[in-house]
């Protein structure tokens, strides 16, 4: 940016276009308009879509067919090799009080026997994804990520990265149950 003022337009982190000055209200509004229907990249261009899951299996190796669970349900894009995805581990733990939670296991051949104990103990629904199928279905791009999908199957709310137990409380309550 050489001279301000200047609007730049991102969408997920990449450049969508931008505004040098001198612009007008009507290139603003035209420029706001494109960013606004621009397609998004990840996981957020199912927002608002219904989404069928499919049936994976748990830690256990029990069948779990994610369409049949009641909702709202987080889903909690997890892979044991993610020292963020062990840091927010007790706040999903703190959730499943409010909502369900699933955590859908990336990679699961990375865990050790201690880490297998504790997702066990942990009082979640754990479910294998080791070939990344949901996370492809999803575009899941980074771990992790939380999604919430309501009892009707659609994508309400998307984060990429950490979140605090009080960000996806709030996210939940918007979204309850039917």
């Amino acid at each position: 940016v050489k001279r301000a003022p200047t609007v730049v337009f991102f969408l997920d982190g990449r450049l969508v276009g931008r505004l040098d000055w001198p612009f007008t209200e009507a290139k603003l509004v035209h420029g706001l308009d494109e960013l606004a229907t621009t397609p998004r990249a990840g996981p957020w261009q199912y927002l608002g879509a219904v989404v069928s899951l499919g049936t994976f299996t748990t830690l256990e190796g029990e069948p779990v067919n994610l369409d049949e669970l009641p909702g709202p349900v987080v889903l909690s894009f997890f892979n044991p090799l993610c020292s963020p995805c062990w840091e927010a581990f007790p706040i999903l733990i703190e959730a499943r009080r409010d909502v369900a939670v699933v955590l859908i296991l990336l990679a699961s051949h990375a865990l050790s026997g201690d880490d297998r104990q504790v997702l066990r103990e942990a009082g979640l629904r754990v479910v294998l994804d080791d070939e990344g199928e949901l996370a492809q279905a999803l575009a899941v791009r980074v771990t992790p990520t939380y999604v919430i999908r309501d009892g009707k199957g659609v994508i309400r709310w998307i984060r990429e990265g950490a979140v605090e137990l009080k960000e996806l409380r709030r996210a939940v309550l918007v979204f309850p149950g039917e």
